[in-house]
């Protein structure tokens, strides 16, 4: 399977919400769903002087893979509407931070690794670095 991250980019990151018709990559994220996810990651991967951490439905380190491998990476990190304040973002570093400071404050808490925990949020920062801090 060959992706072309360029229009998968150009198709999530718009600049007001619209309905976009038909997304072939979405549909084959559907069809194939192994496939497509190990495509993914290879191509993510080509873009890294290592490759990530995650291994698609085995194991996951989202914090490595998103944040660690874009610390120096100028681009948003996480990009979200706001009804009122349209579209708002965050960068790699920023994200890094606040997931830093979640993660010490659970720890704090008692919560320890491989807990489980119960995460309630609406889309937004908040939810992102929750399961990032997790």
């Amino acid at each position: 399977m060959n992706l072309n991250l360029a229009i998968i980019e150009n198709e999530l990151c718009r600049e007001r919400l619209e309905v976009t018709g038909e997304l072939p990559w979405l549909e084959e994220s559907y069809r194939a769903p192994e496939a497509f996810w190990q495509a993914l990651k290879q191509t993510q991967d080509a873009f890294f002087p290592w490759p990530g951490k995650s291994t698609p439905f085995e194991n996951y380190d989202f914090f490595h893979d998103i944040v660690v491998r874009n610390q120096r990476n100028s681009w948003p990190a996480f990009r979200w509407y706001d009804p009122v304040l349209g579209w708002q973002q965050i960068a790699y570093s920023e994200l890094g931070t606040l997931v830093n400071r979640k993660a010490g404050a659970w720890t704090r808490l008692g919560i320890q690794p491989g807990q489980k925990l119960c995460i309630i949020y609406a889309v937004g920062v908040e939810y992102a670095v929750s399961l990032l801090a997790a």
